[in-house]
């Protein structure tokens, strides 16, 4: 599919095939909901929301916006728009990153402590 938009001419035709497509992603993932950590599909439809919230904004960027003043304004809401997402991610992860980290120190403490209790009873 990609294919054959990159072959077609017109821009406003390439975002409306991609919001299209965004959307029924979206759809996929806040119905099917297809990972089992809830966490992460909550932060996958924000995700693709946001991805397609940032496609309307590339509207701006074709022919349908001749004012450059425009184009730069849009442009600065959409950097806004990645840098928050990015800053999100990085938290969401790092969160994620910390839990498994303390998973591993808990579940290494209690081999200690069963290994020196076995060892004590011998």
């Amino acid at each position: 599919m990609i294919v054959i938009l990159n072959n077609i001419d017109h821009q406003s035709f390439q975002l409306l095939t991609l919001n299209i497509t965004s959307l029924l992603i979206l759809l996929i993932l806040a119905t099917l909901r297809p990972y089992q950590d809830p966490r992460l599909n909550v932060s996958m439809v924000i995700l693709e929301g946001i991805n397609l919230i940032i496609l309307d904004f590339m509207q701006a960027f074709t022919d349908f916006s001749q004012s450059a003043k425009d184009r730069v304004i849009i442009a600065w809401i959409v950097l806004s728009i990645l840098m928050a997402c990015a800053i999100v991610n990085t938290m969401f992860l790092m969160k994620h990153f910390i839990y498994y980290i303390r998973l591993i120190i808990v579940r290494n403490k209690a081999l200690l402590k069963n290994s020196t209790v076995k060892l004590h009873s011998s």
